[in-house]
């Protein structure tokens, strides 16, 4: 382990993984993609799956990348933000629903610099968090998942700022919501409940809120955030790792897949909304992985998750079926814990986790 090492990436500054497409940052600056294409996510302008990465133009001063499900986003050093692929709901920020060939700037609201970005299923995040601590945000919005309002479920076509993440250090796109992360604060905007506790004063739409989640400490802070359908992991700043669920969504709690929502005692962490207006219900709680090592990154794919330790292992845990998690065992015991991966050694850097695959860098 690794499975394969892409050489012509190597010391890639930033990576991405869709829901079967990937994006990666060489350290020269160039931009690449590969995998399945048929929405131009990749963003070489054709609707080809690309079996190996291939450049996306000639620009040399890309500095991150994020994908949804069909789509594709980047900066550059310049912080502008660009956008590609499936966008029916807007999730590339251009404007209209048109499918969009090839990578394409995106117009902001105001003027920032753009130094951070996410995505998931069909919307997109931006953050300028070092010049105005504001965090924008663009296309489905069915549940609130950018305004995290039950009055304004529109889609976005282009990105408007998400005033509940002001000030916040980490954000990340779930498909159904987003979360942010700032000192001693965890928000979450979007549908909240994923077991058909409706409210009947949304016209029948599942509750969209915006909240913060309780039980975080009031001084905690944080150093990575990912989210996965519905699930989110948070590391502190002493390298614990937390984090919370829905109880039942898309069938993801099964016992026989998506083992990334239970606890090594095979219980879950869960929230749902309840009509009285409380935002989780008791039983639901945000909670830290006993199993877990000293961690200084997190990413969470549909149904498995990546640890890099302190140490600078890579851990892994959850679904494997299709080998994402880089391991031989496939017991379900074993699945449900999160598990040193010795063979792949330490030095790892970064690692993101795609739909059913996953992707990191080995340091120098």
């Amino acid at each position: 382990m690794p499975e394969n090492i892409v050489s012509i990436l190597s010391n890639a500054r930033s990576i991405a993984g869709g829901y079967a497409h990937s994006l990666a940052v060489a350290s020269d600056g160039t931009l690449w993609g590969w995998g399945l294409n048929g929405n131009y996510q990749v963003g070489d302008g054709t609707n080809t799956n690309r079996n190996a990465p291939v450049q996306i133009g000639s620009a040399t001063d890309w500095v991150a990348v994020a994908t949804g499900d069909y789509h594709s986003i980047a900066i550059n050093s310049s912080g502008d933000a660009y956008g590609w692929g499936k966008n029916a709901s807007g999730q590339c920020g251009t404007g209209g629903g048109a499918t969009v060939l090839s990578p394409t700037i995106i117009t902001m609201p105001e003027t920032v610099a753009i130094n951070k970005i996410e995505a998931y299923g069909d919307h997109s995040l931006f953050g300028d968090t070092l010049t105005l601590a504001k965090v924008y945000g663009c296309g489905a919005n069915d549940q609130g998942q950018i305004t995290g309002s039950a009055s304004d479920v529109a889609q976005k076509n282009t990105p408007v700022e998400i005033t509940q993440f002001a000030g916040a250090d980490l954000f990340a796109a779930s498909r159904d919501f987003s979360v942010a992360a700032k000192t001693g604060e965890v928000i979450v905007n979007g549908q909240q409940d994923f077991v058909a506790d409706y409210d009947t004063n949304t016209a029948g739409l599942r509750r969209i809120l915006s909240g913060a989640l309780p039980g975080v400490p009031s001084g905690e802070t944080f150093i990575s955030l990912s989210a996965s359908d519905a699930c989110v992991f948070l590391i502190n700043s002493t390298g614990e790792v937390w984090g919370f669920s829905d109880l039942a969504s898309n069938g993801q709690v099964s016992t026989n897949q998506d083992p990334i929502f239970r606890l090594p005692d095979q219980s879950f962490w869960g929230y749902a909304s309840v009509p009285a207006g409380n935002l989780y219900k008791n039983y639901s709680f945000y909670d830290q992985r006993t199993d877990a090592p000293a961690a200084a990154k997190v990413a969470a794919g549909r149904e498995h998750l990546f640890i890099i330790g302190q140490d600078g292992y890579l851990y892994s845990y959850g679904d494997n079926t299709y080998g994402q998690l880089s391991r031989t065992s496939s017991t379900d015991t074993d699945l449900r814990t999160i598990t040193k991966i010795e063979a792949a050694g330490s030095g790892w850097t970064n690692v993101a986790c795609g739909g059913y695959h996953t992707l990191a860098t080995l340091g120098t």
